[in-house]
């Protein structure tokens, strides 16, 4: 064997005992951990009563009732925020439906609106579309929400006897911090 094979092995076993007694050093060693904890998450929700449709102050039953030009009615529901969290804000908005099976444009229009029926809620008065929650503490909000079909004065006969769709007008809540 010649000699720088016999160097490398005995280099190797060298290395070899040098790493076996590593393990052999005492160390102090120790862990601790936190105590179990429960967290709660909060709540936004919305949730929508029955509502009501009227024509001059007076409920109607859509079913029977016939729209003529110059008829406003409104629809009236109310709305419950329940929101459960420290601080939590949300941001309510309406998207107004539209009618359908018109033939003309614009005879029959739809609006909606928003009106505050408790505290910590703010209408934007621009638009009247939005509505901001701030609830420094938990508990229900309630908002109404109006929407109001409008059937224009028309010069012809071309919207008689139809059967109209209010499409669904829709109410998104969402947390803004």
């Amino acid at each position: 064997m010649n000699n720088s094979l016999k160097g490398a092995i005995g280099a190797a076993a060298g290395v070899a005992l040098l790493l076996g007694g590593a393990g052999t050093f005492a160390m102090w060693n120790t862990t601790t951990s936190t105590d179990p904890a429960t967290i709660n998450t909060g709540q936004l929700s919305l949730t929508k009563a029955t509502g009501t449709w009227k024509h001059g102050g007076a409920t109607i039953d859509l079913s029977s009732f016939h729209l003529v030009p110059g008829d406003v009615i409104t629809y009236t529901v109310p709305l419950t925020i329940t929101a459960t969290g420290d601080d939590l804000k949300a941001k309510l908005t309406v998207d107004s439906g539209s009618i359908s099976g018109l033939t003309t444009s614009g005879d029959v229009t739809v609006a909606t609106a928003l009106s505050s029926g408790g505290s910590g809620v703010t209408i934007d008065q621009t638009d009247h579309k939005s509505a901001t929650i701030t609830a420094p503490a938990s508990g229900d909000y309630t908002v109404d929400a109006t929407v109001t079909v409008t059937f224009t004065d028309v010069k012809d006969q071309a919207e008689q006897k139809r059967a109209l769709t209010l499409d669904p007008v829709t109410f998104d809540l969402n947390q803004t911090a």
